[in-house]
């Protein structure tokens, strides 16, 4: 059975659909408010079959989310579990991004080097795409080299940008990331 619990956030209404397994749940999907449809209506497109639920686990994650949407730094503790998605890549990819510190951010590239692929800057910009869990793993943190910040597959460039100001990063007129970037180290 797949269920979904909802969280409101200032961004919006933020979904996290989950499976139940024996005794414990699965978090399947974060999901975001996006192109004007709400996270309700993307996870009733997505996951027809979803009921509304609730588990202490994952009402864990969204008191986790309300801490952050409150601007405390807050370690997702999903992650650990939750890596079951995607190829060893994604994998490696998602682990990585998990340790861009709140406030900070690493480019495609850097992140690339991080993980020993130095020249697979677009691959990560693909797998950060399809990246299960937006906010638990902060995709938003991950911009281009020129400072602009990218695509943002969990609610568009708005969203990211929106994310990163409050986490307290800084924007030029022109909308791009005032340096310093946070060398993740390897």
């Amino acid at each position: 059975m797949v269920y979904f619990t909802l969280v409101q956030l200032q961004l919006g209404e933020v979904g996290l659909v989950w499976q139940q397994f024996s005794c414990s749940p699965q978090l399947v999907r974060v999901v975001l408010p996006a192109d004007r449809l709400s996270a309700l209506a993307l996870v009733q497109q997505c996951y027809p079959e979803a009921q509304s639920g609730s588990h202490p686990l994952i009402d864990s994650i969204c008191r986790q989310l309300e801490d952050y949407d409150r601007g405390i730094n807050i370690s997702f503790s999903v992650l650990a579990e939750g890596l079951h998605h995607g190829s060893e890549f994604y994998q490696r990819v998602w682990r990585e991004t998990s340790r861009i510190p709140y406030g900070k951010v690493c480019t495609y590239g850097q992140l690339a080097s991080n993980i020993a692929h130095p020249r697979a800057a677009r691959a990560v910009g693909t797998a950060l795409g399809a990246n299960p869990f937006p906010l638990l793993i902060p995709c938003h943190r991950v911009i281009l080299a020129s400072g602009e910040l990218g695509n943002y597959s969990a609610g568009g460039t708005a969203v990211k940008r929106r994310l990163l100001a409050r986490e307290g990063v800084i924007f030029d007129c022109r909308g791009r990331v005032i340096k310093p970037v946070h060398p993740v180290d390897a």
